[in-house]
């Protein structure tokens, strides 16, 4: 639980871009030593070949790492250090399916979770994970790792947030927030993480990240990560797929393309402070 004293408010988003930058660092740094595979992943390797930073409008940081490097970070880690990794079977507290890496001297409320936790300014981990089987056994699997997200989601937000105009409705969504609510966060996250490890990874021809709320439009073969490639990220230079256009496309589309100047809008939802 939250423990920690604060001292001044951080409200400038360069700021808290320039925390997560170090944060990236210290994590590249890491797997280096210790010879992890890692990319930059979603926004921020979009980012990163559109803008050579991040995205205008966009303030994290994400990463993506195959399962086996991932669960070799877990492991290597060191559990006292001021850049603490937090993850579901690490801490009961802990209420997502992937990994993220936090500075300790700082801490955030996030506006659209229910909770109050210790947790700094962060970048975020994801693994990626190996699906096999038949194309309806892989349609079957995905849908069910879906319908846990929104569980897992529905869990942690407050109740305001999934109530409509529907009066009527509304009563059901009370009962079924209770009952998520009961379940927790934390559940849901250790099922789909226990789950996306369900195939070998070194065995899957096809995979991806798993543990997302639409899992089925970021499966690709994984014979995409074979290669690496560097990419410049606000000045400096981190590894990211050498297929990364690809990926990109998978995911985004026309991504070279800016979205329309509406939804060109920063989503920043936490507040964030230094603490001791």
């Amino acid at each position: 639980m939250f423990n920690k004293k604060l001292q001044e408010r951080i409200t400038e988003i360069d700021e808290v871009k320039k925390i997560e930058v170090e944060i990236l660092d210290y994590f590249v740094a890491f797997c280096e030593k210790h010879d992890l595979t890692y990319f930059l992943g979603y926004g921020t390797l979009l980012g990163a070949v559109r803008h050579k930073g991040f995205i205008p409008w966009d303030d994290d940081i994400d990463v993506t790492m195959p399962r086996p490097d991932y669960q070799k970070l877990l492991t290597l880690w060191p559990a006292e250090d001021r850049y603490a990794l937090m993850e579901c079977t690490r801490s009961k507290e802990y209420v997502y399916p992937f990994a993220k890496i936090c500075d300790s001297k700082t801490y955030i409320q996030e506006s659209n979770v229910s909770l109050d936790y210790d947790m700094g300014i962060y970048i975020d981990i994801f693994p990626v994970d190996a699906i096999c089987g038949t194309k309806e056994e892989s349609k079957r699997f995905l849908h069910s790792m879906q319908i846990q997200e929104k569980c897992r989601m529905y869990s942690m937000m407050p109740c305001e947030y999934i109530l409509k105009r529907d009066a009527k409705r509304n009563i059901s969504r009370k009962l079924i927030w209770s009952f998520l609510k009961h379940v927790g966060p934390h559940r849901f996250s250790v099922r789909m993480n226990r789950q996306s490890q369900k195939y070998d990874y070194a065995a899957g021809e096809y995979g991806g990240v798993l543990c997302t709320r639409f899992p089925d439009r970021e499966i690709y073969p994984l014979s995409l990560l074979a290669e690496t490639t560097g990419v410049e990220f606000e000045g400096k230079q981190y590894a990211a797929p050498a297929a990364y256009d690809t990926i990109l496309t998978l995911c985004y589309g026309d991504y070279m393309q800016l979205p329309p100047e509406e939804e060109q809008v920063l989503k920043h939802n936490f507040k964030a402070w230094r603490c001791e």
